[in-house]
């Protein structure tokens, strides 16, 4: 699977520096790191089923296999992270969670964030 060029910011994910923090230069490219990704719910589970839920609940099997992420969309993933020499770490289709590891030049690669190193004080973030 080729990388896509098609690219979509999710309502949400852009974040301003908190207030007091000063830029201090740009981060390790080698540095190793990991990130966990969130899925979107298997397709056709709602607020309603789930509250349905609360008087009769489900067993973690159960729903991870009505709630969790949908496996097409963990194998897309997968193939996008191998796509971009990623290691695909731990997988909960119940959290709906997909931990990716990697260098910083690595992951901002693939997914494109505009990462810098902070300071607040003496302390870099």
């Amino acid at each position: 699977m080729a990388p896509s060029a098609k690219r979509t910011t999710i309502t949400g994910s852009e974040k301003a520096a908190p207030a007091g923090m000063k830029p201090a230069g740009d981060v390790d490219p080698d540095e190793q790191i990991t990130v966990t990704v969130v899925l979107r719910r298997r397709s056709g589970a709602d607020a309603a089923a789930m509250a349905a839920h609360a008087v009769a609940p489900l067993s973690r099997e159960a729903f991870a296999a009505e709630h969790g992420a949908d496996p097409d969309d963990v194998d897309r993933l997968e193939s996008f992270a191998h796509d971009h020499a990623l290691t695909v770490g731990e997988v909960n289709l119940g959290a709906r969670t997909v931990k990716i590891a990697g260098s910083v030049g690595e992951l901002t690669a693939a997914f494109k964030p505009k990462l810098k190193l902070y300071k607040v004080g003496r302390a870099k973030v």
